[in-house]
């Protein structure tokens, strides 16, 4: 009979542990499912069959179902079994790749010094370089003594072009001298047969033929008349004068004898130099001479002593490692395992307390 109570409460507890894990399968346990629950004290809790349960069971609605209960301790490990026997040695892996060849060693002390030899005949001389730049233009000379004119020459060659000077000044003509006028600078007046232009701005008052040149400059003067000379030659055209301003119509006088042409008048003043331009692209390289020819070889010295052999390289980096070896034969099976001794009866499952319905 106690066998039957506790074969019959193993049979009840694991049916209700098969109906939770169904219902815990499926989801929370919802309230209202039902559960047997033993009259009897000592017999365990048992899920119904469509709400029947057994004669001295209850029918009891589960409520929800409680939080997952602690994991429960491991069990012991089971005896070792006997270790097999150690395969074979597997086959030596292949020679690894030859290291990197070591350092070279110190160079060995230079040998004496061959005998020099003869010199090599003179190259034949280059051609001639590209004509250097010209060089800057001298400051002018004292004018010397007119002297006979002489033949005229052939036409030279036309200079370099020069750089452009700066902006020089005008001449302004403006009539003839007044005290009370005042002047600017570069404007001319005519003055006594005289020309001269203003140096300054503000020029008022100054009579030009007694100012000494401080606001003044002559720049043409009246010749007195010379005796009439001899027909000379042609000379060479001068440069063409700056136009002179306009002069007011004077009376018409009584046509007069003709007079001996006068000497020509000084040059006037040179004006201020010009800005300087920019400058001009860089002309192309001439070609170079070419080369002198090549003085012969003198005999090759004699050779130095050879030096001392250099320091062992470094051992190179070890090789791949070899595949690894057949696997060793399976070893034999372990003695049997020790029957582990018969573990008692699971207690009946304590009642569980009639759950409120809902």
């Amino acid at each position: 009979m106690r066998a039957f109570k506790a074969l019959w409460g193993v049979t009840a507890a694991t049916c209700l542990t098969l109906s939770l894990l169904s219902v815990m399968a499926s989801g929370a346990a919802a309230a209202g499912t039902s559960l047997c629950v033993s009259t009897i004290p000592g017999l365990p809790t048992v899920t119904p069959l469509k709400t029947i349960c057994p004669l001295g069971y209850t029918l009891t609605e589960l409520g929800a179902q409680g939080p997952t209960g602690a994991t429960g301790a491991t069990g012991q490990s089971g005896a070792k079994g006997v270790t097999g026997a150690t395969g074979a040695t597997g086959a030596t892996g292949a020679v690894g790749a030859q290291g990197p060849i070591g350092l070279t060693g110190a160079v060995g002390a230079a040998g004496p010094a061959g005998a020099t030899g003869t010199a090599g005949t003179n190259g034949a001389v280059g051609a001639a370089g590209p004509s250097g730049p010209q060089g800057p233009i001298g400051l002018t000379g004292v004018a010397g003594p007119a002297g006979t004119a002489g033949a005229t020459g052939t036409q030279g060659p036309s200079g370099p072009t020069g750089t452009a000077g700066p902006q020089g000044l005008s001449f302004v003509f403006v009539g003839t001298w007044a005290i009370g006028t005042n002047y600017g600078l570069g404007q001319t007046v005519f003055f006594q047969g005289e020309s001269y232009i203003s140096l300054l701005n503000g020029n008022t008052g100054h009579e030009p033929d007694t100012d000494g040149g401080i606001h003044w400059a002559l720049i043409a003067q009246q010749g007195a008349a010379g005796a009439a000379g001899a027909a000379g030659a042609t000379g060479a055209q001068g440069p063409i004068g700056l136009t002179g301003a306009t002069g007011a119509t004077g009376t018409a006088g009584t046509a007069g004898a003709t007079g001996a042409t006068g000497a020509q008048g000084p040059i006037g003043l040179t004006g201020a130099a010009g800005p300087i331009g920019t400058t001009g692209a860089t002309g192309a390289v001439g070609a170079q001479g070419p080369i002198g020819l090549t003085g012969a070889t003198g005999p090759t010295g004699a050779a130095g002593a050879t030096g001392t052999a250099g320091t062992t390289g470094a051992t190179g980096v070890a090789g791949p490692t070899g595949p690894a070896g057949t696997t060793g034969a399976t070893g034999s099976t372990g003695a049997p395992v020790v029957p582990v001794a018969p573990v008692d009866p699971v207690a009946p499952v304590a009642p569980v307390a009639p759950v409120d319905p809902v």
